[in-house]
């Protein structure tokens, strides 16, 4: 969206300086002109969208003096690469990525975070080994994954983080895995079949696995180092 402060007369697409991509038609509502940027397929890199001073004039016949430019990085190869800033993965990062079905997260990222692709289509995703927290909701509603392994560095799922993922029938904990909280409602109402849980964990929340009603086969992982043990919240495995 390109907000002017009045009318103006001769603003186009033409006028719009783009790397890395193509934009739709551009429409104009009064001061509002609107358009899509698609990134080129099958490429990453730096992306901008400028409109730069002396691009087009208001009804008086003044220029714009001021430079405007929205730089970002693309990736539409299937990874999406971390350069700098927030470690947390969000939706936004997932939509100007191109919003990708399958892909893998590069070495960087530390959370994915709070709803960051609830109710999306993605189909599967690589987690990378820097990722130590699973936020709430992350994975809600995402009906289209099927699998998901989970790297040993995660040590928080956050409360319903895979719920309603209808068709997730396999999670695998990585070799080694840290993991120490299940969230409440982590993976109800998924169809997972069988479930391992390893032996750092010490917490399961209130109906982690309520409603997972293809589940037939949960093994404890017994804990080596004197663990004290799980801690088991209500209704853990109700229903399934």
């Amino acid at each position: 969206v390109f907000t002017v402060s009045e009318a103006i007369a001769d603003f186009v697409a033409s006028d719009i300086i783009l790397v890395g991509g193509t934009i739709s038609a551009l429409n104009n509502s009064g001061i509002h002109y609107t358009t899509t940027f698609t990134p080129t397929s099958n490429a990453e890199g730096a992306c901008s969208v400028s409109v730069l001073t002396g691009s087009f004039e208001d009804l008086e016949g003044r220029a714009n003096i001021v430079d405007s430019v929205f730089s970002f990085t693309s990736n539409t190869t299937g990874l999406i690469l971390y350069s700098s800033g927030s470690t947390i993965f969000t939706k936004a990062m997932w939509q100007a990525a191109g919003s990708p079905t399958s892909f893998e997260l590069g070495t960087g990222w530390t959370e994915i975070g709070t709803l960051a692709f609830k109710q999306t289509n993605i189909a599967s995703i690589t987690i990378p080994a820097s990722v130590t927290s699973i936020g709430e909701g992350a994975f809600e509603s995402c009906t289209t994954l099927t699998s998901i392994t989970i790297p040993a560095s995660v040590q928080i799922i956050g409360k319903e983080a895979f719920y309603y993922a209808t068709n997730l029938t396999s999670v695998t904990f990585a070799a080694g895995s840290g993991l120490l909280t299940i969230g409440e409602g982590a993976f109800s109402s998924t169809a997972i079949t069988s479930i391992i849980i390893p032996a750092s964990v010490t917490s399961i929340g209130d109906e982690a696995f309520q409603w997972a009603g293809y589940l037939t086969d949960v093994t404890f992982i017994e804990s080596t180092d004197g663990a004290a043990g799980i801690t088991f919240g209500t209704d853990v495995f109700a229903n399934t």
